[in-house]
């Protein structure tokens, strides 16, 4: 018998071992490597709003199972590159997202809405609707945040959306998550193809308003950077301005946010 033992022992320790999880995800990672690099060639010669090949397409050009594929593609959606949704291919996002940019660089970051409505313009608002071409009295979508990076107020942001691009605009904000997600998604999630994405950043000093919703001392004189971005968007054949985007950002996260993709962007576009 301890023969017998003997002998099962050594026929086990000749038997070659089975593949380990560890050794699958080795093998794994030049595939999605590959992949990746794939994907952000096809992101560069492609127009935001894209859809990309699915991934059956694309494992086949490569020569891989589809899960590298997937893999590569949820990299570049949490960089904020690529808007996922389930049953579709990838497209590419109308431009890189605040929050996945954030997340990239691992700030925590969340948002606290202060203006979600389908309203008339104040007077002190009737150039976004001018721009828009809306008539005088016609409402708008109005989507106003604060962003928060690290649990301090980093930005505030009051996107003017233009509501003829939706058959029922009322509901806009039920369908949509603006509070936690990204209106940069929502649009190329919705198909738009943009023709244009101009900003305009200027520094100031903050008024009583941003001085409340950005949480800043009273006798704080530091002063703030403030946007305006302008979307124009392909609709009936024709060009329209689908969003305005009137933004101020602390000088506390002036330092990350130039770091962040989306204002990479922002800044090759002045």
């Amino acid at each position: 018998m301890q023969n017998g033992v003997n002998d099962s022992r050594v026929s086990r320790k000749r038997r070659p071992a089975p593949p380990t999880e560890i050794t699958g995800l080795r093998a794994k990672r030049p595939l999605t490597a590959k992949a990746k690099a794939e994907l952000i060639r096809l992101i560069t010669i492609s127009a935001p709003g894209d859809s990309l090949p699915s991934y059956s397409e694309l494992a086949a050009k490569l020569g891989c199972s589809i899960a590298p594929v997937k893999d590569a593609a949820q990299q570049l959606h949490s960089e904020g590159r690529l808007s996922l949704q389930r049953g579709r291919p990838p497209k590419v996002l109308l431009s890189p997202s605040f929050s996945r940019s954030a997340r990239l660089f691992e700030n925590a970051h969340y948002s606290r809405p202060f203006d979600l409505s389908f309203r008339r313009l104040h007077p002190d608002e009737a150039l976004v609707g001018v721009e828009m071409g809306l008539p005088p009295d016609a409402v708008c979508l109005v989507c106003g945040r604060v962003r928060f990076l690290n649990n301090k107020p980093a930005s505030l942001q009051v996107a003017y959306i233009n509501p003829n691009f939706f058959s029922d605009p009322k509901s806009f904000f039920l369908e949509h998550d603006v509070i936690n997600g990204s209106l940069a998604e929502v649009y190329s999630c919705l198909g738009f193809r943009p023709l244009e994405i101009s900003a305009v950043l200027k520094p100031g000093i903050p008024d009583q308003r941003e001085r409340s919703l950005l949480e800043l001392e009273p006798a704080d004189t530091v002063a703030v950077l403030r946007k305006r971005q302008r979307t124009i968007v392909e609709r009936d054949g024709g060009a329209e301005v689908l969003e305005i985007l009137i933004a101020t950002y602390t000088q506390d996260i002036d330092y990350m946010v130039n770091r962040l993709p989306n204002w990479k962007y922002l800044e090759e576009k002045l």
